[in-house]
């Protein structure tokens, strides 16, 4: 799960003064507006080279997100997967046998019996987020804005 705050510049600071429960309704509708569009560019970074390839699509259809109150005029969004191997999928790794020797599993060429697997890193949250931080930030903004 990757988790994000955006910080309020001192005019944002004192729209919150002005007017609570309107800015916060707002921050709320934009955040939610922003983190759907993030869902919806993760679930694109499913091809190309050293992006994930699909298979059964279940990691992508699992990418989920949540916004939250964490306090007057602070929201925190969250863009993550519940699948048990995302995290090794965006952020790389290597996969050990332990309980048997070796691990085995179907390859290119029919089943592949080896002892460690280095996984490159095939990040699809985080790009999403890397390539939408202009547009959030507007999308919250614009979100404030119909409130107030």
């Amino acid at each position: 799960m990757i988790s994000f705050r955006m910080y309020m510049t001192e005019m944002s600071k004192s729209r919150l003064r002005n007017d609570p429960i309107q800015f916060n309704t707002g921050t709320i509708k934009g955040t939610k507006e922003a983190i759907k569009m993030l869902q919806d560019d993760a679930s694109r970074n499913f091809s190309g080279a050293n992006q994930l390839q699909t298979r059964s699509g279940y990691l992508r259809r699992s990418i989920k997100s949540s916004v939250r109150v964490v306090g007057l005029g602070l929201i925190e969004g969250s863009l993550g997967s519940d699948a048990i191997y995302a995290a090794i999928q965006e952020y790389g790794g290597v996969i050990t046998a332990s309980a048997k020797n070796y691990l085995t599993f179907i390859g290119r060429g029919g089943w592949v019996k080896v002892k460690s697997v280095t996984i490159p890193p095939r990040p699809f949250l985080s790009t999403a987020i890397d390539r939408n931080k202009v547009t959030m930030r507007q999308r919250i903004i614009n979100g404030i804005n119909k409130e107030i």
